[in-house]
């Protein structure tokens, strides 16, 4: 077989594959229609955390991330000191609060299940890639020890608010969220109606009454 006809060979296998699944989902949905599915699996590089006994599941609609994360730490039986992170589609932390039904909406396969990826480490590659940034951090916090060094981006989804016109910022360490968010609305020339967010690793909704200091400093330059 000839390397084209062996690519469509595979491309029409993966197809059959996809058609499977959904004709299961369809099925699931049928029988249980409050119920979400999902495929959840250790990451392909963890080597900390034991792999599961299962990987499908049907969880109510209703459950948060934080009652699924419950779920899986008791299944794979590891120490309440020990952390365990939930990521989609293997980039995209997952907030605590969302729903399932909030996440199947967001990040559903096509195939019509929720993947989520569990692993130890809270972003993929987050050690190495961080080396030179945390250099930089160093650099600043040496020189403004007073200050606190943010780096602020838009969310990957996002598409109401504008970009910003720059990403890293220099604050004082006593600032607050409320106070900060007003400088951000500001930049952005947003109306007094339009609602504004700030979250922390693209994960956790920050107080505004919250201290930088408590909240983005990074551990390696705490």
């Amino acid at each position: 077989m000839n390397l084209p006809t062996y690519n469509a060979y595979l491309v029409a296998i993966f197809d059959v594959f996809i058609v499977i699944r959904k004709e299961e989902v369809i099925a699931i949905k049928n029988k249980f229609p409050t119920k979400i599915p999902l495929i959840v699996e250790r990451y392909h590089k963890e080597r900390n955390l034991p792999t599961l006994d299962k990987t499908k599941f049907l969880v109510p609609e209703d459950i948060t991330m934080s009652q699924f994360l419950v779920i899986i730490r008791q299944r794979i039986r590891i120490k309440p000191n020990q952390a365990l992170y939930l990521i989609i589609n293997n980039r995209s932390m997952l907030s605590m609060s969302l729903t399932m039904a909030q996440a199947y909406e967001n990040f559903g396969d096509e195939d019509g299940y929720l993947y989520i990826t569990y692993a130890s480490q809270e972003v993929f590659g987050y050690q190495d890639d961080m080396t030179g940034s945390n250099k930089e951090v160093q650099v600043i916090r040496d020189r403004f020890p007073n200050k606190i060094p943010l780096y602020v981006e838009r969310y990957v989804r996002e598409r109401e608010v504008p970009v910003l016109g720059r990403n890293k910022f220099l604050v004082p360490q006593e600032l607050t969220m409320s106070q900060f968010l007003y400088i951000i609305r500001t930049k952005m020339k947003l109306r007094d109606s339009q609602a504004l967010y700030l979250l922390v690793n693209d994960k956790v909704l920050v107080s505004h009454t919250s201290f930088w200091l408590k909240i983005l400093v990074h551990p390696a330059c705490a």
